[in-house]
């Protein structure tokens, strides 16, 4: 019939049974770059670290998002590494590593370290950039690809990644140029402190900005900062490269490098204002949330400290702002106080309003009387919306019972929490029970994630397995700290869908309280009491739990497909 398709075309899209043809193309799908000679990187923040600022990996990719070859001699840096330093000669982390592909990796050697000028703080509290100057000194890495130009779509990036301690050297925010075009500044994920999977982080250019993406673009783009030239006359000293606070950085490299010894003075020259000035731009705001001027602990805070940072630090308990917000939500400067509107909702812990981060780390303390396994059946993130949320990957620190000998085909694995609820699945995590360190379990995000609620639902196949003691924190922030409820038979009759967890609230939407306001849960006074004898800890049925009792063997366990 007439606008209709001939005969020929049906033919030509249907195979001999009438089935439409389908099939799966094996080329890249092209990515919308920028076409340039050079890109510069303008290091606007790390994770918390006030002396220095490092990468242990970057590759530029083109528009089918490949790796463009790159030679050392085609980038630089200012501070160009630490050798900048009056008295260092010899540190090996030099910029330079960045391309030597050996990328998920501990060894620093492998890796590039520099000094890192703080950006003077900016008068409008949470975010980066509401009054940023690019005209002030900063750390900037600049790839010049000589006479040939490339259409540049993104980058491959492994943050600074020694240990688990030194990750707060990590690049956090930074902005692109191409050329002299102003592209958008991006926030880095922090490095993991450990090599158990590869923690790349890729970053396109063309990602859209907006509320709950790590990327924001000014309204006024400002010049592109100049890389100084490199005269070999004379070498500042620590004290021109940074500012002023604390021991002069050569004394601290002597004393993580004992085995450097300081150089007379060699040319190196870093010039005084190596970034010509520019208007502020009107907006550069990226990410979630600015960490204090100390690296974040790798053992948690007591229970009162945090609270008195959170309260000191975050508008949704004080009401006000404040550069040191962790809980600064993208776009917002200031955030509601809730403290009325969650009051008709007990909880165990005051919890912050929508807490932001890439990575939500569950610590797991204790079971409710299993002294050699502990699991859950699954852990959900909502969002803003009450929707669930899709982490990009799970990582528990022991691993699970499938690492054990003889358990290689049990398919209780961390891999279940990429999926949310369990529902009726028959899916769930066990790993051996570990006190020191504690069992931990990560859920990953590529860009910085609010959340709103998370759900829990505990081991049910053998409860006393279960999690008892827990705490949650976002980017090694606490936010959370409580006791889980144990799964019993007469949780809606062994029931594991939505209406048998346990939600933990992080907002003040009426929608979502409501919802889940029946999945809250506050602990009796009888199970917060723990009796102890000679021996150690004694739950309230007369098993003994701590550390008092011999070891024993681990017994078997099995659940396979």
């Amino acid at each position: 019939s007439s606008g209709g398709a001939s005969s020929g075309d049906l033919n030509a899209q249907c195979g001999v049974d009438g089935r439409p043809m389908t099939r799966a193309s094996i080329e890249r799908q092209q990515t919308r770059g920028c076409l340039c000679g050079s890109i510069t990187l303008v290091i606007h923040s790390t994770w918390g670290d006030p002396y220095y600022v490092g990468l242990t990996s970057l590759e530029v990719l083109n528009s089918s998002l490949e790796p463009i070859s790159l030679d050392p001699s085609q980038i630089d840096a200012s501070p160009r590494d630490l050798n900048d330093l009056e008295g260092v000669d010899s540190d090996l982390r030099t910029i330079d590593k960045v391309l030597d592909t050996v990328s998920c990796t501990m060894d620093d050697a492998h890796m590039w370290l520099a000094p890192f000028i703080k950006a003077p703080v900016s008068s409008e509290p949470g975010m980066l950039g509401k009054a940023q100057d690019f005209s002030q000194r900063r750390n900037l890495i600049r790839i010049d690809f000589g006479s040939v130009r490339h259409e540049v779509a993104g980058f491959n990036l492994w943050n600074y990644n020694k240990n688990t301690d030194d990750t707060c050297r990590g690049v956090r925010e930074f902005s692109v140029f191409c050329d002299e075009r102003y592209i958008a500044t991006f926030m880095c994920r922090k490095a993991p402190g450990h090599i158990h999977f590869d923690f790349k982080q890729v970053v396109l250019l063309d990602q859209p900005p907006c509320g709950e993406a790590s990327v924001r673009r000014v309204n006024a783009p400002p010049p592109v900062p100049r890389l100084p030239s490199r005269g070999r006359l004379e070498r500042q000293s620590s004290h021109e490269i940074i500012s002023s606070g604390g021991a002069p950085r050569q004394q601290q490299q002597q004393q993580q490098h004992p085995q450097q010894q300081p150089a007379s003075p060699s040319p190196s020259p870093l010039p005084a204002q190596p970034l010509h000035g520019g208007a502020a731009p009107a907006e550069v705001v990226v990410g979630t949330r600015r960490l204090p001027s100390a690296s974040p602990s790798r053992e948690p805070r007591s229970r009162s400290r945090d609270a008195a940072a959170v309260a000191a630090a975050s508008p949704s308990m004080t009401g006000g702002g404040g550069h040191g917000s962790p809980y600064a939500s993208p776009g917002f400067g200031r955030v509601p106080n809730r403290t009325a509107d969650m009051s008709i909702v007990q909880q165990q812990y005051e919890t912050p309003l929508h807490p932001c981060g890439f990575v939500f780390r569950f610590r797991l303390l204790s079971t409710w009387s299993d002294a050699h396994y502990i699991g859950l059946d699954g852990v959900e993130l909502l969002d803003l919306s009450g929707r669930p949320l899709c982490p990009k990957r799970a990582h528990s620190n022991h691993g699970s019972v499938r690492d054990l000998p003889g358990m290689e085909t049990d398919v209780r694995t961390e891999h279940t929490f990429l999926f949310g609820a369990p529902e009726n699945s028959g899916r769930m995590w066990l790993s051996p029970f570990c006190r020191n360190p504690p069992n931990s379990l990560e859920l990953f995000f590529d860009e910085p994630t609010r959340i709103s609620c998370v759900r829990f639902w505990n081991y049910s196949r053998t409860p006393s397995r279960g999690v008892r003691d827990m705490e949650i924190y976002v980017d090694d922030l606490l936010i959370y700290q409580g006791i889980l409820r144990q799964h019993t038979s007469s949780t809606l009759a062994g029931s594991r869908g939505s209406s048998c967890c346990e939600s933990v609230l992080f907002t003040s939407k009426p929608e979502i309280i409501d919802k889940e306001r029946g999945r809250a849960y506050v602990p009796s006074a009888e199970e917060l009491v723990a009796f102890f004898d000679e021996t150690g800890r004694v739950d309230q049925g007369g098993k003994h739990r701590g550390p008092g009792l011999p070891l024993v063997e681990r017994p078997t366990t099995a659940l396979v497909t």
